[in-house]
């Protein structure tokens, strides 16, 4: 005996576009419970079934199981100047088509009626695909995991185009990953990180950004007048760190050093109430690789907060503070900044951004900072 079964209805629908010109479109309907809808249409005078035809058919038989009914009947409008047996005879070939992809998904021939129907002149064709889940409730399987053939396809999350912090590239001026401003850009990279090597940035290779922390890191405003060192250790050499000489040496060499230069100044001994300690302690965007930038880092970061061109070897001068690229919230004093390069075993580095010289200074001596990180 037949399992109780879904009512399927195809409805081939033919009209006459010219005296030989047919266009066409299907139709599955039944009168019961929920309805499912597809759309398709036959090229004019064309009873080949297309891909999208095909898909459309298939989707009806998973929909209602190959042992469903299937009624296929071709309508078709008359027009003026063609003859009802030429309109008849597609409208038939049509659903004689259908039938057979029916047949060949595995639906029982018996199980498929073809008829045609003749309507109105100038009927429009219709090319939507209705189904109608009927008959009995089907019996629950033993799991409750939704099948592949009813389960919602999920639709994929939209993809968002990655910004400068949230880790796709950046220009001068971006906001930055760790909630400062992106001041230097080197496409080649550089080395970085607490080895000052090619493998130092947080993704393991060279760094290709500076970024400089926002003004208001610090509750006391660039924790204004700190010292260099530690009582201590102001007039002690920092192992490993190589002594500039005056005027401070703005080279390539300087770029991404300033990690490496932190880390042994606080190896020393240099506290949180040091320029270095401070500047590590930083953790601002949940960034934990902030530093005191070296002169040549602090020298760019002077020519891109004045808007000037960016030159690594030429002395910051010109221009006006605050006012480049994204710089407007930077919040620069006008002051001396500290370094984390040493002159000597007494003085150290400093960049003033009023007029972009760079001087020394004793060690014990009060001076703003300004965090920056490299990525």
């Amino acid at each position: 005996m037949r399992k109780n079964s879904t009512l399927f209805t195809i409805l081939v629908t033919s009209f006459v576009m010219a005296l030989s010109g047919l266009v066409a479109g299907s139709v599955a309907s039944a009168s019961e419970n929920v309805t499912a809808t597809t759309s398709l249409r036959f090229s004019t005078g064309s009873s080949a079934l297309t891909s999208g035809h095909k898909a459309a058919i298939t989707k009806a038989v998973n929909t209602s199981g190959k042992d469903a009914t299937f009624i296929v009947t071709g309508t078709a409008g008359k027009l003026p100047g063609a003859s009802d047996k030429a309109v008849q005879l597609l409208a038939r070939k049509r659903g004689e088509v259908v039938k057979a992809y029916l047949v060949k998904l595995g639906v029982s021939a018996s199980s498929i009626t073809t008829n045609v129907k003749i309507t109105r002149i100038g009927i429009v064709p219709r090319t939507k695909l209705v189904g109608t889940f009927a008959g009995a409730t089907p019996e629950p399987t033993p799991s409750t995991s939704p099948t592949a053939s009813n389960s919602p396809t999920p639709s994929p999350s939209p993809t968002l185009a990655l910004t400068c912090a949230t880790g796709g590239a950046c220009v001068v001026g971006d906001p930055g990953p760790g909630g400062g401003i992106v001041y230097y850009v080197d496409n080649a990279g550089f080395s970085c990180g607490a080895s000052y090597s090619s493998t130092g940035s947080p993704t393991g290779g060279l760094c290709n950004y500076l970024e400089v922390a926002p003004s208001g890191w610090n509750a006391d405003g660039d924790a204004g007048n700190l010292v260099w060192a530690v009582a201590m250790k102001q007039h002690a050499d920092v192992s490993g760190i190589d002594d500039d000489t005056y005027p401070a040496d703005n080279n390539a060499a300087g770029i991404g050093l300033g990690f490496k230069n932190s880390e042994l100044i606080v190896a020393q001994g240099n506290d949180i109430t040091t320029a270095a300690g401070a500047a590590r302690a930083y953790a601002g965007g949940s960034k934990t690789d902030w530093y005191l930038p070296t002169a040549t880092e602090l020298n760019l970061l002077c020519q891109w907060n004045r808007g000037v061109t960016q030159v690594v070897t030429t002395k910051c001068s010109g221009g006006t503070l605050n006012s480049g690229t994204g710089a407007t919230n930077s919040g620069f004093v006008g002051s001396s900044y500290w370094s984390s390069s040493e002159e000597d075993a007494t003085w150290a580095w400093l960049q003033s951004f009023n007029n972009g010289n760079q001087g020394d200074n004793w060690k014990n001596g009060t001076i703003y900072v300004r965090p920056v990180r490299a990525f």
